[in-house]
């Protein structure tokens, strides 16, 4: 009986991580896609302010130091209040990396645990993806409906020493990377998620099947 319960314990976490495991892939997938903030700038009047080439480079320095390619912010285009929040927002992605691992190593390790293996698989995909299309239901209306509101609750919890209120007639961070850009990526990222938690759902609907 308590093995049991450890069990289903188990899998309700792994169900559970399952969100944030193609949520965090997909923002990280989206966001260090630089090819994709070309259009986006020009929309948004980003080149218009700063020229092409100094919001290229800017940009390039940013993604480069989030992905890890390099140490520090390669760029005199950010004062120390901007790079500073950048390093916190650096420290989120790699707290995404580190999610994922995990998640990737504990189901590894279920799976290995497992007598019905693909049973096993195929509840934790098919289960995980029908949770994450609703989140992702109900993300994507509250965004559309107000994106301002939620953005701010974002900042305010993953930022509470309040580094990211930045001045935009002195400071390029903001006018760099407007707020309808976030919106924009955040979209991306949500349509992303759902693609992708839609396959899990089929994939995991087979398995269980096949079990």
């Amino acid at each position: 009986m308590g093995t049991k319960i450890l069990f289903n314990a188990a899998l309700v976490s792994l169900i559970f991580f399952f969100q944030l495991f193609v949520i965090g892939v997909c923002a990280m997938a989206v966001s260090f896609d630089e090819s994709q903030y070309d259009s986006l700038f020009q929309e948004l009047g980003v080149y218009d302010q700063f020229g092409k080439a100094a919001a290229r480079d800017a940009n390039h320095a940013v993604v480069s130091y989030l992905k890890g390619e390099t140490e520090t912010v390669e760029s005199d285009f950010f004062n120390g209040r901007e790079k500073g929040h950048l390093q916190d927002v650096k420290g989120i992605f790699q707290w995404m990396k580190i999610v994922a691992v995990s998640f990737l190593a504990l189901f590894a390790f279920a799976l290995w645990l497992a007598k019905e293996k693909l049973k096993l698989a195929g509840t934790i995909l098919f289960g995980g993806g029908i949770i994450l299309l609703g989140i992702l239901g109900i993300l994507a209306l509250a965004l559309t409906l107000d994106f301002s509101g939620p953005f701010a609750a974002f900042h305010e919890l993953f930022f509470p020493q309040g580094n990211y209120l930045f001045d935009p007639s002195t400071e390029n961070i903001v006018n760099l990377y407007p707020e309808q850009l976030f919106f924009a990526l955040a979209l991306r990222i949500s349509l992303l998620s759902g693609i992708i938690a839609l396959l899990f759902v089929l994939g995991g609907y087979c398995l269980k099947k096949g079990s």
